[in-house]
């Protein structure tokens, strides 16, 4: 490993420090302000539910998919975990939803590719 790429390292864990300690100033926000949070999971069926996630990872496979497209994948598949009772698998799923929000503020972003590109 090259100085650089310790360099961009300790960068990106510095970012992602600061959008962690972002979400836990959201949370205790959020749960001041609304302290009642939520009554329920989703009024989707599992089946509903397991089609929109099926549907969107799909897509998700595509050449042309973008932010939407893997953000509702990943809600979908948190959705059908936590309506499952699974709580473990909710919060990885969580945690995907919150990679695909980190990942679309933080540049990874790219640009879609042309016909006739390589």
């Amino acid at each position: 490993m090259t100085i650089f790429d310790t360099l961009n390292r300790e960068k990106e864990v510095d970012q992602q420090q600061a959008f962690f300690k972002l979400c836990n100033e959201h949370i205790d926000h959020a749960r001041s302000k609304h302290p009642e949070f939520a009554f329920g999971v989703s009024v989707e069926t599992m089946e509903t539910l397991r089609t929109l996630a099926e549907l969107y990872r799909k897509e998700c496979a595509r050449p042309w998919a973008d932010v939407q497209m893997v953000l509702f994948s990943e809600i979908y598949e948190f959705l059908e975990a936590l309506k499952s009772g699974n709580l473990q698998r909710a919060l990885e799923e969580g945690a995907d939803v919150m990679a695909v929000i980190y990942r679309a503020t933080h540049g990874d972003i790219i640009a879609p590719k042309k016909e006739g590109d390589a």
